[in-house]
């Protein structure tokens, strides 16, 4: 059996009527948790409410208490083309973490963190293969992340 793991910021009404009724539904460390059961797999679906923190600690919560195998970011956010502006589906392959500025002191680009080679962190290409197999009409794209609002394309 798979243990899948799910963090939803505030679409979590997606989450219920897509699977309706949870074998339980608890608050864990101030986070909803409902789980579910889908076939073989045990799916945990963890409503952390908004912001990057909020998502990195319900994320390490399903990692180290539930012993999750997989990891999906559930969310809704903006685009800066009109394709993807009008709230699609996509496939995340990597995100830069815009946000985040090594550049004073750290001589480093901005996006990219301290001992890394890029300023991307890129997807599990074996589970964008499976979604792509799954899912062929969803466009592949690159997330930039951060606490404010991204409001061009530089």
């Amino acid at each position: 059996m798979k243990r899948i793991g799910m963090v939803v910021a505030v679409e979590i009404d997606a989450v219920l009527k897509r699977y309706g009724e949870p074998i339980s539904d608890e608050v864990v460390c101030g986070f909803q948790l409902l789980t579910y059961k889908s076939g073989e797999n045990k799916i945990y679906v963890m409503n952390c409410g908004m912001g990057e923190i909020a998502a990195a600690a319900g994320t390490q919560l399903l990692i180290s208490v539930y012993k999750v195998d997989v990891m999906i970011n559930f969310g809704v956010v903006g685009g800066l083309t009109d394709e993807m502006a009008l709230a699609k589906t996509c496939i995340v392959e990597k995100v830069v973490h815009y946000g985040f500025d090594g550049s004073q002191g750290l001589h480093h680009p901005q996006g990219q963190y301290p001992g890394t080679d890029s300023l991307y962190f890129e997807a599990d290409k074996n589970l964008i293969g499976i979604a792509k197999k799954l899912y062929p009409d969803l466009k592949t794209v690159t997330c930039a992340s951060a606490d404010n609002c991204c409001r061009s394309k530089r």
